[in-house]
Order: structure tokens, then sequence, then C-alpha cells
């Protein structure tokens, strides 16, 4: 009930805000303070980008330093230490990937996504592609030259086989592979965390940071919603009523639950740290609690599974957790109407 009342108050005010706060080229239509503005950005900037792009740098070290040792023997104690280190680099890279919007202030960091995560790219069998790696006789350094092959989506599957470990083999060659994967990772990870820490871009943008900011949170909304809840539990139209676990994002290391936390974690950090009063400052108060609310809402049906997602990909705590996704992308879409910003449009699909 309490989803349905905030979904109601949601559509109304997107609603009402249709032909009050149309963009009209204006920027903020609240007329909030550009002095306060400038200084909740450079709160956000220092309290979410940089430093969540900072552990992220900090994690791909700490993976890195395992699966160096595990490279040296391949035993249990070392197979879970680099298991568990890597895992909590891809926690720290979903927050960085849920607000990347280094990809609008320079070119070059526009692609950087893609060179280390190829989560929902492609249509080629990149799990066949590597077990040839793997027997083939060729040097390591020679083969994986792809970012593909060099991603988090590859070094999950390496150090967990199909899932969890059952069927892994960790061959020396193997672990000799999720070394060259960490390092890129690792590289590509300062390469993000550098230009955060230097770049005077975000905060120096004003208010088109803003606009900004929302259109990657709205982006994230939709992208939890239809690729990571809706493909794998059949809701979406390409895979309707067809669930598949094995299409959730970190089904291999059946982590994906922890990957959904650490999204909706990184949208309630840029909400509290700046944007609910950015929004407070500029008449849309209503929108930004409303969003808020929903987000804790969608984090506490992530926090109550009692057991991995990917055991029942279609079950009715997964269609809740769908829905509450769903409103969330829509309070979003309100805020940045009220807000007098354009939506950008969403690309439909990955692959």
């Amino acid at each position: 009930m309490k989803n349905i009342l905030l979904s109601i108050f949601i559509l109304f005010s997107f609603l009402g805000c249709i032909d009050d706060n149309a963009y009209d080229g204006e920027g903020l239509g609240g007329g909030g303070d550009a002095t306060t503005t400038r200084a909740l950005l450079e709160q956000i900037n220092r309290e979410v980008l940089i430093k969540n792009s900072a552990t992220q740098l900090s994690r791909a070290l700490s993976a890195k330093e395992a699966i160096t040792q595990l490279s040296t023997a391949q035993n249990t104690n070392e197979l879970q230490n680099a298991q568990n280190t890597s895992s909590a680099f891809f926690e720290a890279w979903k927050k960085v990937e849920a607000l990347y919007v280094a990809k609008k202030y320079d070119d070059i960091m526009i692609d950087l996504p893609a060179q280390i995560d190829y989560f929902h790219i492609g249509k080629g069998d990149l799990y066949a592609k590597l077990d040839g790696i793997y027997t083939s006789k060729f040097p390591l350094k020679d083969l994986l030259f792809q970012n593909s092959t060099k991603s988090i989506t590859a070094l999950e599957y390496t150090l967990y086989g199909h899932q969890e470990g059952l069927d892994l083999n960790m061959t020396q060659r193997r672990a000799d592979a999720a070394v060259i994967m960490i390092e890129h990772l690792a590289n590509k990870s300062y390469f993000i965390s550098e230009f955060y820490s230097n770049s005077l871009a975000f905060v120096s943008a004003g208010e088109d940071s803003v606009g900004i900011m929302i259109n990657q949170l709205i982006d994230s909304a939709y992208k939890l919603k239809e690729w990571r809840i809706g493909d794998p539990a059949g809701y979406t139209q390409k895979y309707l009523n067809n669930p598949d676990a094995e299409r959730f994002e970190y089904y291999k290391s059946i982590r994906s639950l922890k990957g959904m936390d650490m999204i909706l974690s990184a949208q309630l950090e840029m909400m509290q740290e700046g944007l609910e009063e950015i929004a407070s400052n500029n008449a849309a108060s209503g929108e930004a609690q409303a969003t808020t609310a929903l987000i804790n809402d969608a984090l506490t049906q992530v926090r109550a599974f009692s057991s991995p997602i990917e055991n029942s990909p279609d079950s009715t705590q997964t269609r809740e957790l769908y829905n509450t996704i769903n409103s969330l992308q829509t309070s979003y879409s309100a805020l940045i109407a009220a807000l007098n910003f354009q939506q950008d449009i969403i690309e439909a699909d990955g692959d």
C-alpha cells in the first residue's frame, strides 16, 4: 500500500510538472541560489564521486595483491581470498558505475565502463572464448587483448567458474589470466579515481551538473529494473515469462543482490549528500523526498531476501522489487521535470 500511494503521488506530481515546469532552456526553475548549488555540488563531488572512486581503486589493488598470491599457489585459502577481495572490488565498481557522470565532461572517459564491465554488452559467448584461451598453448598476453576478456565479467568467471567454484579447476594458466585481468581493471580504476580527484568540470558546470546527475540516476534505475531484475526474472518484453537465473549480473558468484544493494546505496548517497537539498532549494522538495523514500523501500526489499535471488528468479519478492524500481524510475522523471531539466532518451538495450 505504501508503494501504491507513493506511485500515485509521483504520477500526479509528474503530470502537474508538465505544463508548469516544461524545459525551457533556463536551467533550475525554483530560483535556488547558484552559490549554494555550487557548494552542494562540491560536497557531492567530495563525499560521493571522489570517495567512491577511491574505494574502487583501493579494492582493485587489494584484489590484485590477492590474485597475484593465487598465481603462486592455487590452494583453497588463496582462491577464497582472491574471490572475496575481487567481489569487494566488483561491489565498489557498482557504486561508481551507478553514478558515472564522468562521460559527460571528457570524451576520453566515455568508453571506460565498457572497458571495465562486459555485463549486457555484445552477443558472443565470452565464457567459451575464455575456455579456449585457458586450454590454448599461445601466450596469455597475446590472447587476452580484448577489453571483454579482461573485464569484471571475465574475472568473475575465471575465479568462480560457472557458479560458485563448484566446477572450477584453478590451473596455473587460469590464475595467471586472472592476474592480467586485475592489472587491467586496476589501471582503469586508477584512471577514474584520478579524473574525479583532479577534474573541476563537475563543480564548474554548476546547475548543468544537476541535470546530468538526475539523468544518470534515471538511467541507473532503468538498467537496474530491466537488465538486472526484469531480464532474469522474465518480466521484460525480451524474456517475457522466460526466467533464467543465469541472466543475473553476478550469477557465477551468487552476489547479484549485493550488486543491487550497492547501486541503490550509491543513489541514496547522491540524494542525501546534496541532491535533496538542491531540490528543496528549487521548489522540488516533495519530489526529492518521494524519491528518497522509494530508494529506502527498495533497499529494504533487497536486504529482506532470505536466500540468493539466483535460487528463484521469479518470486513474489522479486516482482515487488521490480515494481518498486519502476516507481523509482518514474520518481526521478518527476524530479527532473520539477527542476526544469530535460530527460535524456534511455537506450533500450545493451546487446
